[in-house]
């Protein structure tokens, strides 16, 4: 790959990508939170049942607590990935979009300036592929019209 076509900044548009992001953190955190919650509910309601069916004492009652607290917090740091993993992904995904948006957007400000801009070059895992190419084609169309 050309160092041309290799973009070093992972926030090509950073409000719009970090806004995007927090919509997706946003919504994971609430799914974590209610998953996690739920779990909690559970675990809780097996430890009551316990507590009352077995009628434990103290020490006994501690002992299943510390049981509980090692799925407890395997599901936590599990909810936590979970929100990094989407997050990470959600930046990744933008960056793949906003790249060509802002190639094609210094095009098109070329093009309407008047000027004859360089044909739009992405890189192969961006997005937005088809709209590079006919974008190209135009440009290609309207040179070799001048030419006639």
């Amino acid at each position: 790959m050309s160092d041309k076509l290799r973009r070093s900044a992972v926030l090509i548009e950073p409000y719009k990508q970090l806004r995007f992001g927090v919509l997706f953190l946003t919504i994971n955190f609430i799914f974590s939170i209610l998953c996690f919650s739920i779990f909690y509910f559970f675990l809780s309601d097996v430890q009551q049942t316990l507590e009352i069916y077995f009628k434990l004492d103290a020490a006994q009652i501690g002992q299943i607590r510390e049981k509980f607290l090692q799925p407890l917090m395997l599901a936590g740091g599990l909810f936590i990935l979970f929100i990094l993993v989407t997050l990470y992904i959600s930046v990744s995904y933008t960056h793949k979009f906003y790249g060509p948006l802002v190639s094609i957007h210094r095009f098109l400000d070329e093009l309407h300036e008047g000027k004859s801009p360089a044909p739009i070059r992405l890189r192969t895992q961006d997005q937005l592929q088809e709209l590079a190419d006919r974008l190209n084609r135009l440009l290609e169309s309207k040179k070799l019209g001048n030419k006639d």
